[in-house]
């Protein structure tokens, strides 16, 4: 008997555990018959647990450490089309059947509530307070993950954001992203406690950092490199799931079924608009000339609202609500608005 535990003894009954079960061994023994060798496939590793039993008592974990007052950022890598969105959505469908109570066609329509895009997009949805404890599945993680954008001010914004949001909103994030190297060090290293790779379609592998004190590398990034063996495209989940069983990091493996056409249907659907937006938006900051910038500045600062700047300029209101929304950013913005209060706004008589 192989009994793997996430997170906590055999006799803790706070958190759920994940069991694997194999009886060559007795099997072996009953027969007289010189011991079998263990078989580690991903297949094996589940059977004895049910379908996508793994998935759901992960889920249910997850649930368990945000009752502990913790949140949780979970990186989802892979290759190109292995199915880091089909990993993310059926976390974020189980977890809202099981702890929300919604049912799948209300998961479908409301699953732009639970997915977002690019910094913006994941800032308003992590602060937003009617969204706390909820799940939130990032797609292009990349946007506020990467190390190499880790001086950006808008990145180091989003740091702070995910440091404090912790207590009262205790969120799940889901980032897909193509490498785990390719993450910021300050949210590998402090804020990460799951890692999921997938290794072939439906197949996962859970990764947990190493936690001892004044460790440098709490992810053995060596021991990944010691690791014998090719693994590409074509290596089979259960050759992949055997190869990186060996690793101090590895924890369990997770089975997760086909995403529901009609869910992803509605992701894709998202996906495009979003797209889509950026687009258009791209396009509409090529009309806006420096001329215009100040001439909306000035406007603003006399009290136009952004549908007369707008009117006035013939340029579309979503354009000058985010060139407004930049110019309060400006450190000197309250002080230009106080002199032109005091000096260019007709005085009431």
């Amino acid at each position: 008997m192989v009994e793997r535990i996430l997170g906590a003894k055999a006799n803790d009954g706070n958190l759920p555990l994940l069991r694997v079960q194999d009886d060559n061994k007795e099997k072996a023994k009953e027969n007289k018959l010189p011991k079998v060798q263990k078989v580690d496939t991903a297949e094996a590793r589940i059977a004895e647990t049910g379908s996508y039993k793994n998935l759901r008592n992960f889920v249910g974990m997850l649930k368990k450490f945000q009752e502990k007052d913790m949140d949780l950022i979970i990186p989802i890598t892979a290759p190109k089309g292995f199915g880091k969105s089909t990993l993310m959505l059926e976390i974020i469908r189980t977890y809202v059947e099981e702890f929300m109570g919604f049912k799948e066609r209300q998961i479908v329509s409301r699953l732009h509530e639970f997915i977002a895009y690019d910094n913006e997009e994941v800032m308003k949805n992590i602060l937003d307070m009617n969204k706390a404890y909820w799940p939130l599945g990032s797609d292009e993680a990349v946007w506020w993950m990467m190390a190499e954008d880790w001086a950006k001010a808008e990145s180091k914004r989003m740091k702070k954001i995910i440091a404090q949001a912790r207590d009262p909103f205790h969120r799940i994030i889901l980032a897909c992203i193509p490498d785990f190297w390719w993450i910021d060090k300050k949210y590998r290293e402090d804020m990460i406690f799951f890692w999921l790779h997938i290794v072939g379609r439906g197949v996962a592998i859970i990764f947990t950092p190493d936690l001892k004190i004044g460790i440098k590398d709490k992810w053995h990034r060596k021991e990944f490199e010691k690791i014998k063996g090719t693994i590409n495209i074509f290596t089979p989940p259960d050759k992949a799931v055997k190869l990186y069983s060996k690793h101090p990091c590895f924890m369990d493996v997770l089975k997760f079924p086909k995403c529901d056409k009609m869910l992803y249907d509605r992701y894709l659907k998202l996906k495009y608009e979003h797209t889509t937006k950026v687009e258009e938006e791209k396009k509409m900051r090529l009309y806006v000339r420096r001329m215009d910038i100040s001439q909306m500045f000035i406007l603003h600062l006399l009290g136009s609202t952004n549908r007369d700047i707008s009117t006035i300029m013939r340029i579309p209101v979503d354009t000058v609500e985010k060139v407004i929304a930049e110019f309060k950013r400006v450190p000197r913005y309250q002080e230009l608005k106080k002199i032109v209060d005091n000096n260019l706004k007709p005085k009431k008589i």
